[in-house]
C-alpha cells in the first residue's frame, strides 16, 4: 500500500506537469523506442517478459511524470472504462464473464535508468492509466531507459487483446508511454470504441512460444530458420487450399519452443497474432517506385473460400492507396484471419487482424479498409480518441472510392440510396445525429458508424466533387507528405486544404464540427430561348457544393458544380441548338448529403409505388404497399392493403393507412396515422403533432344479425425531452392527446325485438409521461398519466392517476430480475360508490389485470374482448399488473384505487430470445361498494412465465390466493387453461418503432 505522502507527491507532480504544458504553437514529437522479450505460456495463457523503454524528450519543457498505458488492465474488473462502455452499449459479455477469462498485466516493477521510481495507477476505475514519478526531471533533448518485467493474463476474446482456445490474438500489451505534445499529455483508458494515439519510434521485440506455432506480427522477421518455416508453411499450404480442405481442430502444442524475432521503424504499435492452423499465402508488389512489398495472408482452415485470394486484395489496397495517397513505406502488409471482439477488422502497423466474413468481395472490401489504416492511423497518427473522423472517416472515403472502382454498383441499384447513407438520413432527419468531431466515448454504437466513418466520408465526397478529383488527390498527397510519421489535428488538415485552393471550404468543417444539413431543391425554371435560368433554394444551413445538370431526351446537354449557398440563387445554361432542355437535377450520382433527394428534379417525378421492403430510391417519392391479412374474434377475416410513405427511415412527414374489409362485419374496418415533427431548440429534441384513427368490430351478435364496431380518433401532440449524453440509450416523452371513442350499444323494443345500433361518444384527456433507459444490465421504465373524462346524460366525471415504474437488472447474460409496482387513485369521482352501473363498476375504473372488457377507451389491440374462450385472456398490463384474467364482476377492479407489486426473474437457462421465468403478483385495492366489503381487497398469483422477445409472453398460473381461487373456479369451472393468458406487443410489429426506443 502506498503511503499518504507519495499519492501527496503525485498530485504535485500532476499539476507541475500540467501547469508545464507548452503554450506555443510549435510542433514536436516525442521518440520512443521499445525493446521487448516475451514468452507464451499456452497452458495457462499468459505472456511473461520484460520491456526496455528508450524515451527521448522532444519537448520545449523538463517532465517530471510520465504516463504509462498498462491497456490489459482493462479486462480486470467491471468498474474499468472498457467494461463501462460495454454495458453502455448494451453489452453484458464482458460484465458477466468468468474470473478465468479476465485479463491483466502485472508484476510491473519499474525502474528509470537502472532506479527504481514511485508509480501508481490513477484509480480503482482507471487501472489502466499509470504515473511514473521520475528522480529527477528529463530536461529537453534528453533520453531516458525505462525498464520493467511484466505478466500479462491474456483475457478471452472480448475486444482487441484476447484468445479462443490457442489462438491467440496480441496487440495493445506492453507498457506504453502515453503522447505528450504540444496539447500536452494524452493518457487515455483502453476502450473498445474510440481507439488510440501513441508516440513514434523503434520496435526490436523476440518472441518466444511453442515451435509450431506460426506468427504473423509488425515489423520484419529477423529470425532465419523462421523465415525457412514459413516458406514451408506456404508451399504445403497451397494443396490445401486447392482442396478446399476444411478442418478446424486446434493440435497440441509442441513440447519444444522457438524464438523469434521482429523489428520494425517508424511505427507507434505491435501487435501480433499466433495460432497453429493458420494457412499462409504470400505474394510480392512491385510499386511505381520500384520498391517490393510483400503481402502475406494468414488465416485457419475455414476461411478458405474467401481468403484464397487474400493477398491479391492486399496488393490492390496497396497499389490504390499508394497512387492515390503516397508511397506504402514499409516492407510487407499481412492480413490475419482471427477472432476479434471490437468491429470487423482491427489495424495494426503493417499487419491487420480481420474478423469472419461471408463473401470474397466482402473479406476484400474489410481488408482493403484496414489495410488503407496503414496510411490514416499508421503514418498520418492522428488523435483517434478524440478525432476518429481523422481516421475512420478519411480512410473509409478511400475504401469507398476503391468499392466503386473495382465493384460498380449494377444499373438497377444506382438509383437506390446506400445504407450508410439511409442511416445518416434516419439521424439527421430526425435532429438526432450529432457532430463527427464528438469523441466516439460521447457517442451510442450508431453514431459512432455515422458520425466517425459514413458522414465524414460523404463531406470528403463532397470536397473531392466541388475541387476536382486530380486537385483534391493533390491535396491529399501534400497532406501525406508533410505530416507522415507525425501527429496531425484537425487544424493541421485545415491548413493544408485552405492553402492548396482559392475556394471557400469552411463548409466541409462545418458539416464536421456541427449538426447543419443541405437541402437543395429546384424552385423554379425560366427558358426564353436564349438561356435556361434555374433557381436553386437550399433549406437547409450548411453551404455545402451543388451539383446541377441539364438533360435533354434523358441525356446530359450541361452541367456545373458551384460553391454552396445559403437561401436562393439562379443559375443559367445556355441555349440549346435543338430547343429546350426537358430536365433538371440536382446531384445525380449521390456525391452530396443533400437530406432529401427526391426535391432535386425539375419536372418532379411522380410518385412511385413499391412493396414492403424497397429501399429509399434518390429521383421519386415511393408510397410502400403490401398485402394485409389480419384476423381477431369479431370481424374475422380481414383483407386489405397497407400504404405508407416511410419504412425504416423518417420523412418530414409520416402517414400510413391500412384499409381492410372484414368479412365478420361485412364492413371497412382499419386504422391510419399522420405525425409531423418539429425540431425545437432547448429542453425539447422533438414536438410532434399527430393524430391517429382505429375502426374494428368488437361484439357480435349472431343471432340478431348485428356487429357493433367502434371509431376512435386521437389527436395528440408529443414533447420529446431531449438527452443530456448523446450515448446514453434513453427517452422521456410527454403527451397531451385528447380521444374520441365512439361504440354502439343495441336498442331492444320491450318484446326484445332487436332495432337499431345506437352510437354513443365518450371523450378522454390525457396528459402521459413515460421514460425509458437501458444498458447492457439495467433498464428502467416509468410511466404515469393524468386521465379526466365526463360522461353520462346527467353528467358524472372523474380525473384518474394511474402508472407503474419497472426496473429490470440481469444478473447473468441476457437473463433479468425485473421489479414493478403499479397503482392509479381517482383524485376525483363522481361515482366512486356507485352501485347502480355493471355490478358496481363504472366508466375508468381500475383493472388488476387489463383484459378487452377493461379497455374501455379501446386504446390496445385485443383478438377478443367479451369472449368466453381463449381470446378473453389476451392481457395488457393493467393498474396491478396482474396476470391472471379478471373479467366479470367488481372482484379485481376498484373505483377508488389500487396497487399492485410484480415480480419476474428468468431461470438461469440457454436461450437468447425465449425466456422462461417465474413469476409473482400481487395486489391491494378498495372493493367496488357493491361488494358491501369493509376491508380491503387482496389477491395474488405465482407461475411461469414463457416469452419470446419483447413481442409474444404466455402466463402459466401455479397457485393463487384464496380469493382468486373461488373467483376463477366460479369462472371457468375448475378449467386450468382458462387460466392462462398472453400478451402480443402489435406497436414492437410496426416498421416505424423497429429502431425507436421510446415504442410503447
Amino acid at each position: 500500500m502506498k503511503s499518504i505522502s507519495f499519492v501527496l507527491s503525485i498530485v504535485f507532480f500532476v499539476f507541475r506537469v500540467n501547469a508545464q504544458t507548452p503554450t506555443t504553437k510549435d510542433y514536436f514529437q516525442q521518440e520512443v523506442n521499445y525493446k521487448i522479450n516475451v514468452s507464451l505460456n499456452d497452458q495457462n495463457h499468459t505472456l511473461k517478459g520484460d520491456i526496455n523503454i528508450h524515451y527521448k524528450n522532444n519537448a520545449p519543457v523538463a517532465l517530471d511524470t510520465i504516463f504509462m498505458h498498462l491497456w490489459p488492465n482493462a479486462y480486470s474488473s467491471k468498474l474499468t472504462a472498457f467494461a463501462q462502455q460495454q454495458v453502455q452499449n448494451g453489452s453484458s459479455q464482458f460484465y458477466f464473464s468468468k474470473e478465468e477469462d479476465l485479463g491483466n498485466i502485472s508484476q510491473l516493477d519499474f525502474k528509470v535508468d537502472g532506479r527504481k521510481v514511485k508509480w501508481q495507477t490513477l484509480n480503482k476505475s482507471t487501472p489502466d492509466i499509470a504515473y511514473i514519478v521520475l528522480n529527477q526531471p528529463l530536461p529537453p533533448n534528453q533520453s531516458i531507459d525505462i525498464q520493467t518485467p511484466f505478466t500479462v493474463k491474456i483475457p478471452a476474446s472480448f475486444s482487441r487483446l484476447g484468445h479462443v482456445k490457442t489462438s491467440y490474438q496480441i496487440s495493445q500489451w506492453y507498457p506504453k508511454p502515453a503522447v505528450f505534445d504540444q496539447k500536452g499529455w494524452h493518457p487515455m483508458p483502453y476502450l473498445d470504441q474510440g481507439e488510440f494515439f501513441s508516440e513514434f519510434g523503434n520496435f526490436d521485440v523476440t518472441i518466444t512460444l511453442p515451435q509450431n506455432y506460426l506468427v504473423a506480427a509488425t515489423g520484419e522477421l529477423q529470425t532465419a530458420s523462421e523465415k525457412e518455416f514459413l516458406a514451408q508453411k506456404v508451399i504445403e499450404s497451397q494443396p490445401i487450399i486447392n482442396a478446399d480442405t476444411l478442418g478446424n481442430h486446434f493440435p497440441p502444442s509442441a513440447t519444444e519452443t522457438k524464438t523469434i524475432r521482429f523489428k520494425a521503424q517508424k511505427v507507434h504499435d505491435f501487435a501480433w497474432f499466433a495460432d497453429k492452423r493458420f494457412l499462409v499465402t504470400k505474394d510480392t508488389l512491385q510499386l511505381p517506385s520500384g520498391k517490393i512489398v510483400d503481402a502475406w495472408a494468414f488465416f485457419p482452415p475455414q476461411g478458405i473460400d474467401n481468403w484464397k485470394n487474400a493477398t491479391d486484395y492486399i496488393k490492390r489496397a496497396l497499389r490504390s492507396y499508394s497512387n492515390w495517397i503516397g508511397e506504402y513505406p514499409y516492407s510487407h502488409a499481412t492480413a490475419v484471419l482471427s477472432a476479434l471482439g471490437a468491429g470487423g477488422g482491427m489495424e495494426y502497423p503493417m499487419i491487420t487482424v480481420i474478423g469472419k466474413t461471408f463473401s470474397p468481395e466482402g473479406t476484400d472490401i474489410v481488408i482493403t479498409h484496414e489495410v488503407g489504416h496503414n496510411w490514416f492511423y499508421g503514418i498520418l497518427a492522428s488523435n483517434e480518441r478524440d478525432y476518429a473522423w481523422m481516421d475512420e472517416g478519411i480512410n473509409t472515403f478511400y475504401e469507398n472510392r476503391y468499392s466503386t472502382k473495382f465493384y460498380p454498383p449494377e444499373e438497377s441499384q444506382k438509383k437506390k440510396i446506400s445504407y450508410e447513407k439511409l442511416a445518416y438520413f434516419l439521424k439527421a432527419r430526425t435532429h438526432s445525429d450529432i457532430p463527427s468531431i464528438t469523441p466516439p466515448d460521447r457517442m451510442s454504437e450508431m453514431d459512432y458508424g455515422i458520425a466517425a466513418y459514413a458522414k465524414p466520408s460523404f463531406d470528403l465526397d463532397m470536397l473531392e466533387t466541388l475541387l476536382g478529383r486530380p486537385a483534391f488527390d493533390q491535396i491529399m498527397q501534400k497532406y501525406y507528405q508533410a505530416w507522415k510519421f507525425k501527429h496531425p489535428y484537425p487544424e493541421d488538415f485545415r491548413q493544408i486544404l485552405q492553402a492548396n485552393t482559392d475556394k471557400n471550404i469552411s463548409w466541409f468543417f462545418d458539416a464536421l464540427n456541427t449538426t447543419k444539413t443541405m437541402d437543395y431543391t429546384i424552385s423554379s425554371v425560366h427558358q426564353d430561348g436564349q438561356t435556361a435560368d434555374v433557381t436553386i433554394t437550399n433549406k437547409g444551413s450548411l453551404r455545402g457544393p451543388l451539383i446541377l445538370f441539364a438533360k435533354k431526351y434523358g441525356q446530359v446537354q450541361d452541367s456545373l458544380v458551384a460553391e454552396g449557398f445559403e437561401g436562393s440563387k439562379t443559375f443559367s445554361f445556355p441555349k440549346l441548338k435543338d430547343g429546350l432542355y426537358d430536365d433538371f437535377e440536382i446531384d445525380p450520382h449521390l456525391k452530396t448529403i443533400d437530406l432529401y433527394p427526391q426535391n432535386n428534379y425539375s419536372p418532379r417525378r411522380p410518385v412511385a409505388l413499391k412493396f414492403v421492403g424497397s429501399s429509399e430510391q434518390k429521383d421519386r417519392n415511393l408510397l410502400f404497399i403490401s398485402p394485409i391479412y389480419a384476423w381477431n374474434a369479431y370481424d374475422k377475416n380481414m383483407l386489405g392493403i397497407g400504404l405508407y410513405n416511410a419504412g425504416f427511415y423518417t420523412k418530414k412527414l409520416y402517414a400510413s393507412v391500412i384499409p381492410m374489409y372484414s368479412f365478420g362485419a361485412k364492413t371497412i374496418v382499419g386504422q391510419g396515422e399522420i405525425r409531423y415533427p418539429f425540431f425545437p431548440q432547448g429542453l425539447f429534441h422533438q414536438i410532434i403533432p399527430q393524430i391517429s384513427a382505429r375502426r374494428f368490430a368488437y361484439f357480435n351478435n349472431t343471432k340478431d344479425g348485428y356487429s357493433e364496431v367502434y371509431n376512435r380518433i386521437v389527436p395528440a401532440i408529443e414533447f420529446h425531452l431531449r438527452k443530456k449524453n448523446p450515448a446514453r440509450n434513453q427517452s422521456r416523452i410527454i403527451t397531451l392527446s385528447h380521444e374520441l371513442v365512439q361504440s354502439e350499444t343495441p336498442f331492444y323494443t320491450n318484446t326484445g325485438e332487436f332495432k337499431y345500433l345506437d352510437k354513443v361518444l365518450h371523450q378522454y384527456s390525457l396528459l402521459q409521461f413515460k421514460a425509458h433507459q437501458k444498458n447492457g444490465i439495467r433498464q428502467q421504465q416509468s410511466w404515469l398519466s393524468l386521465e379526466y373524462s365526463q360522461y353520462g346524460d346527467t353528467p358524472k366525471k372523474y380525473l384518474k392517476l394511474s402508472g407503474f415504474q419497472s426496473f429490470s437488472f440481469n444478473y447473468k447474460a441476457h437473463k433479468s430480475i425485473k421489479i414493478g409496482l403499479h397503482g392509479g387513485y381517482f383524485l376525483m369521482n363522481d361515482a366512486r360508490y356507485s352501485t347502480s352501473f355493471n355490478n358496481g363498476l363504472v366508466l375508468g375504473s381500475l383493472a388488476a389485470s387489463g383484459t378487452g372488457r377493461d379497455d374501455y377507451r379501446f386504446a390496445q389491440v385485443y383478438m377478443g374482448r367479451n369472449e368466453r374462450n381463449v381470446w378473453a385472456q389476451q392481457i395488457y398490463s393493467g393498474d396491478a399488473g396482474m396476470k391472471t384474467p379478471t373479467l366479470d364482476g367488481p372482484f379485481g377492479h376498484s373505483n377508488d384505487w389500487m396497487i399492485g407489486i410484480n415480480l419476474l426473474a428468468d431461470l438461469p437457462t440457454n436461450g437468447f430470445f425465449f425466456h422462461v421465468s417465474p413469476y409473482f403478483d400481487a395486489a391491494i385495492f378498495a372493493a367496488p361498494e357493491s361488494t358491501h366489503s369493509t376491508q380491503l381487497a387482496k389477491m395474488y398469483s405465482a407461475g411461469i412465465q414463457i416469452r419470446g422477445g419483447d413481442v409474444l409472453k404466455i402466463n402459466f398460473p401455479v397457485f393463487n390466493s384464496k380469493e382468486l381461487n373461488l373467483y376463477l373456479k366460479q369462472r371457468s369451472s375448475g378449467n386450468y387453461l382458462g387460466r392462462i393468458t398472453f400478451s402480443i406487443n402489435m406497436d414492437k410489429l410496426r416498421p416505424r418503432t423497429i429502431f425507436e426506443l421510446d415504442a410503447p
